[in-house]
C-alpha cells in the first residue's frame, strides 16, 4: 500500500503537468482506477500442511491480538508507534542514482495516514515449524496527506520538479502475503525479527490530488518527447524504485515494533489459552436498592397465576429476539453500546475526585439465562424473579482519571474485561402506569436486588497507567487489589449501584413502548 505513494505522487505531478500545459483539466482530483503491486524481500519458508496444533493455536490468538491492538492505534503502546492517525514529520529521502535511465530525489514531510484502524484480518496462519505467518488484511478506505518535494532527472537530461501537497484516497485495499521470523539476540533478550516478506497488493479505486506550491511551466511527457508506451515503461521503472523504497520502510519499521518483546513473552502469549491471562477475584455479592417495593402478598389468586406463566413463556420466547432485537426491545446478546453514562467520582469515596468514561461495552451470555422463579402480582403491580446465568462475558473500553487525596492523579486508560461465572439473581420490581403520549405505560419505580456471582476473572489491557507520585508511604494496607478496605467497600457500592441505574433505566425504555392494555391482555391470555 505505501509502496504506491510515491508513484502516485510522481504520476499526479505528470499529470498536474500535462493538465496545466493542455489547459483541459483544472487542478482536482484525478482516478486512477485499480492497482496491483508486488514486492519481495529475502526469502520465505515453504507453506507446510496440516498445521500442528500449536500453530492453530498461535494463530487463532495472533487473530483475537489483531483485533484487540486496534485500541492501541490512535495512542501506540510499548514498541508499537500511533498507527491512525499514522504521522511522521519526515520520511526517509527516495535516492536512485544507479540507474541509466533516470535519477531521482524524493521526499515526504508531515506525512500523515487514517483509516488503518478500520482494517479486518480474514486470514493469519502461524507455523512453528519454519518461522513463516500468512496473512490477508482488508481496508475499506486509507487516506494519505503529506508534503512532497521531488527532483526527478529523466535521461540524466531533463529535469522536473514537484513541491507541493499531495492527497491520496485508496479504497478497497487487500494486502496478502507471507512473512519470515526467526529469532535473534537483541540487547541481551532473545527476540522475533522479520527476515523475509512477499507481499501482494491490490487498490480497487485510487484517487489523487496534488497541489503544487507555486505553478509555473514544468515538463510532461509530450514536452520530453516521449509517446506514451516509452512514458509508461519509464514510470513501470520509476515504480520498481519505489516498491523497493517503501517495503524496505515497512519491513524495518515492523522489525522496530517486534524488537521490544522477547521471545518468549510472545509464545506465552500466542501459545496460552485466553482464560490464562484473566486474574481470577473469586466470588463477589450485591445487593442494591432504587425505590420502594409494595408488600409480597403470600397467595396468589388465579389471575396472577395465568399472568405469572405467561410471562416465564414470554421470557423464554424473547430468547429469539435477543440478537436482533424487536419494537423498544434491543438487542441483547450481543449486548452493545457505544457510550455508557459516565462514572463519577465527587469526593464521597476516600477523597476520590473525578470521572470514568466509558464506551465501546460489550456483553454476551444472557441468552443462556435460566429462571427459576416468576411471580406476578397484578393487584399491587409487583414483579418478583430468580434467575441463573451461566457465564457473563464483559468488555468496555474505559478512560479514568481521579484525583486522590486532593494530591494524587492517577490516569487510566485501556480495555477491561471482565469473566463472571455463576450468576444468581434474585429480586423484585415495582410497577407503576404512568401516561406518556396520551397513552398509559408501565414503568418501574422500585427495584430490590440480590446477585452473587462465584466467580470474578478481570483482565486489563492498558494504553496508559500513569500514578503521579509514589504510593509507597500512602498507608494502603487493604486486601482489595491493594486498595483500603473501607475505600474497597464504598467504590463497590458505588458500583453496584452504577450499575443498577443502568438496568433500572434501560428497562424503562422497554417499557415506553406497550402500553398497559397491551400488556395485560397478553399476561391475562389463556392459552
Amino acid at each position: 500500500m505505501k509502496s504506491f505513494l510515491l508513484f502516485c505522487l510522481v504520476a499526479c505531478a505528470y499529470a498536474k503537468t500535462y493538465n496545466e500545459l493542455s489547459g483541459a483539466i483544472p487542478y482536482g482530483w484525478v482516478d486512477y482506477g485499480a492497482y496491483d503491486g508486488l514486492y519481495k524481500i529475502g526469502n520465505v519458508s515453504e507453506k507446510y500442511l496440516p498445521m500442528t496444533k500449536d500453530d492453530l493455536k498461535a494463530s487463532k490468538r495472533g487473530a483475537q491480538f489483531l483485533h484487540d491492538v486496534k485500541i492501541f492505534f490512535p495512542t501506540g503502546f510499548y514498541t508499537l508507534p500511533p498507527l491512525d492517525p499514522y504521522y511522521k514529520t519526515k520520511m526517509p529521502p527516495l535516492v536512485v542514482a544507479d540507474d541509466i535511465n533516470l535519477s531521482i530525489h524524493a521526499s515526504l514531510s508531515n506525512f500523515n495516514v487514517t483509516g488503518l484502524v478500520s482494517f479486518t484480518s480474514d486470514l493469519l496462519e502461524i507455523r512453528y515449524g519454519n518461522g513463516r505467518v500468512d496473512y490477508r488484511i482488508s481496508v475499506p478506505q486509507v487516506q494519505i496527506v503529506t508534503i512532497a518535494d521531488i527532483r526527478l532527472l529523466v535521461g540524466r537530461l531533463l529535469p522536473f520538479n514537484a513541491d507541493g501537497q499531495l492527497s491520496v484516497i485508496l479504497n478497497d485495499v487487500v494486502v496478502q502475503g507471507a512473512l519470515q521470523v526467526v529469532k535473534v539476540q537483541s540487547q541481551g533478550s532473545l527476540v522475533y525479527q522479520l527476515r523475509g516478506q512477499h507481499t501482494r497488493l491490490h487498490v480497487d479505486d485510487l484517487k489523487a490530488q496534488f497541489m503544487p506550491y507555486l505553478k509555473g511551466r514544468s515538463l510532461n511527457s509530450r514536452v520530453l518527447g516521449y509517446d506514451s508506451g516509452e512514458w509508461d515503461d519509464f514510470l513501470h521503472r520509476l515504480l520498481d524504485h519505489v516498491n523497493e523504497y517503501l517495503a524496505k520502510m515497512v519491513y524495518n519499521q515492523a522489525n522496530e515494533i517486534l524488537d521490544g518483546p522477547t521471545v518468549d513473552q510472545v509464545n506465552a502469549y500466542l501459545l496460552a489459552m485466553p482464560k490464562y491471562s484473566y486474574v481470577h477475584l473469586g466470588p463477589y455479592d450485591a445487593e442494591v436498592k432504587i425505590g420502594n417495593l409494595s408488600k409480597r402478598y403470600p397467595t396468589l389468586d388465579g389471575k396472577d397465576l395465568i399472568a405469572s406463566r405467561n410471562a416465564r413463556q414470554f421470557l423464554e420466547d424473547s430468547r429469539l429476539l435477543f440478537k436482533y432485537g424487536f419494537y423498544t426491545l434491543p438487542p441483547l446478546d450481543p449486548y452493545t453500546r457505544d457510550y455508557m453514562p459516565t462514572f463519577v467520582f465527587n469526593d464521597d469515596i476516600q477523597k476520590l475526585k473525578g470521572y470514568i468514561q466509558l464506551k465501546d461495552y460489550n456483553a454476551t451470555g444472557l441468552v443462556k439465562f435460566v429462571q427459576n422463579l416468576v411471580e406476578v402480582r397484578l393487584k399491587t403491580g409487583r414483579l418478583d424473579y430468580a434467575l441463573n446465568i451461566p457465564e457473563l462475558l464483559v468488555g468496555v473500553n474505559l478512560n479514568c482519571y481521579v484525583i486522590w487525596d486532593d494530591r494524587i492523579p492517577i490516569h487510566i486508560e485501556g480495555r477491561l474485561s471482565l469473566a463472571l461465572e455463576g450468576i444468581a439473581v434474585l429480586g423484585a420490581v415495582q410497577t407503576k402506569p404512568t401516561e406518556l403520549n396520551n397513552e398509559l405505560v408501565l414503568q418501574l419505580v422500585g427495584q430490590h436486588t440480590r446477585i452473587h456471582i462465584s466467580d470474578v476473572a478481570i483482565e486489563f489491557r492498558g494504553t496508559r497507567f500513569d500514578i503521579m507520585r509514589s504510593l509507597g508511604d500512602s498507608g494502603t494496607s487493604g486486601t482489595n487489589l491493594g486498595v483500603p478496605d473501607d475505600t474497597y467497600t464504598k467504590l463497590k457500592d458505588h458500583i453496584d449501584n452504577y450499575v443498577a441505574k443502568l438496568v433500572f433505566d434501560q428497562a424503562n425504555e422497554i417499557l415506553n413502548g406497550p402500553t398497559v392494555k397491551q400488556i395485560l391482555a397478553y399476561l391475562l391470555h389463556k392459552y
